[in-house]
């Protein structure tokens, strides 16, 4: 039998009160036998069950005590708050060891600091209601779950990342009060990062590289240009915008002229500038710092992606893919493997294609 059906057995001869000495003598050979396979809820239904039919000796009370306490030492947070809001459920029990498990639970609770030891646990703010309900709740544990919070924020917002709501925020928030910790950092940082975010909803776009490369390092930097007004250009398309931005020039008619040579190539390079393309300088900015110059990222290798056949409506399509092979070249499942398109070395053999006809693959093994 294996451990529960153990204990349910006892439970079940302590209930209708079927004290047989053979039955449970046996019944406690097997617990003895067995009892690294009790967990700790086990141990409380039995020992309760034993204890109820007073059929409990001191050398099996010592064996069930110090399993008890291995285990209680050894399992982890989790599972010491499942045997906790498991013991009410037990028909029979043991109070002493609900009190070893619980504090044992609250003992570690107590301890936690940083998000990764939080994060043990299934669900943070169940164990939060659990404290606040049985009246342990203290400081320590909301500094530690504002930590695991923080850290939730900035996790994407999907199904298969645990991140806090904003009803649980709110509910936080609230306890964080009540214990004087609402102007803790980190309570702070998780409030206004979360609003900013949108719930995580709120994707931050980074600007994607001039060039990629594998294996090389990008910086990110802010935009420098992001609050300087730059002056606008004139448009390709627009004729009107030419006289407004030569009508003060020199060398115009109706104004002085100083030089018409030099005028004439001024004019001529403006125009150029508003008609034609911008050409981008070969040096960087002048309203970059001396270390954030656009010049200095270094690409070991200028290969493009490979270039696409361009599409020509005149060309024959036909002339772009093989020539279909007659249904006897490919040949069955029972036939031999044919030979297969090779490389052309002009006449002789292997040619391009499978060689078939008189001087095919006969002629060739031949040779």
């Amino acid at each position: 039998m294996y451990a529960e059906e153990l204990t349910l057995t006892l439970q079940a001869l302590a209930r209708y009160e079927l004290g047989n000495p053979t039955v449970v003598a046996q019944l406690m050979r097997v617990v003895q036998s067995e009892i690294k396979e009790f967990r700790l809820r086990y141990l409380c239904a039995t020992a309760g069950a034993l204890g109820t039919m007073q059929a409990c000796p001191v050398d099996l009370m010592a064996v069930l005590d110090s399993h008890a306490q291995f285990e209680v030492d050894t399992i982890n947070t989790q599972e010491l708050l499942d045997n906790v809001q498991a013991f009410p459920l037990l028909e029979y029990s043991w109070r002493p060891y609900e009190e070893l498990c619980l504090g044992e639970f609250l003992r570690r609770v107590a301890k936690f600091r940083i998000a990764e030891e939080v994060d043990q646990l299934v669900d943070p703010f169940q164990v939060l209601f659990f404290l606040q309900a049985r009246g342990h709740l203290h400081a320590n544990y909301l500094r530690a779950l504002t930590q695991w919070c923080l850290r939730g924020v900035h996790r994407p917002n999907v199904r298969s990342e645990r991140r806090p709501t904003t009803a649980q925020l709110v509910l936080l928030y609230d306890y964080c009060r009540e214990h004087g910790l609402e102007e803790e950092p980190a309570l702070n940082d998780t409030l206004s990062y979360f609003v900013e975010s949108g719930g995580g909803k709120w994707h931050a776009l980074y600007a994607r590289p001039l060039a990629y490369k594998k294996k090389r390092n990008y910086i990110r930097k802010e935009d420098p240009l992001k609050d300087v007004e730059l002056p606008r250009l004139g448009s390709r398309a627009s004729d009107s915008a030419k006289p407004k931005m030569l009508e003060d020039l020199p060398g115009l008619p109706g104004l002085p002229q100083e030089d018409s040579s030099e005028s004439r190539e001024i004019v001529e390079a403006e125009t150029a500038t508003v008609e034609g393309f911008h050409k981008k300088p070969s040096e960087s900015s002048p309203l970059l710092e001396k270390a954030d110059s656009t010049v200095r990222a270094r690409i070991s290798s200028r290969k493009s992606a490979r270039p696409r056949r361009s599409f020509d409506p005149t060309r024959p399509r036909f002339r772009d893919q093989e020539p279909p092979q007659p249904l006897w070249y490919y040949g069955g499942w029972g036939m031999r493997p044919k030979y297969q398109p090779g490389r052309s070395l002009g006449r002789r053999y292997p040619y391009a294609r499978v060689p078939i006809g008189p001087r095919g693959a006969a002629w060739s093994l031949r040779r």
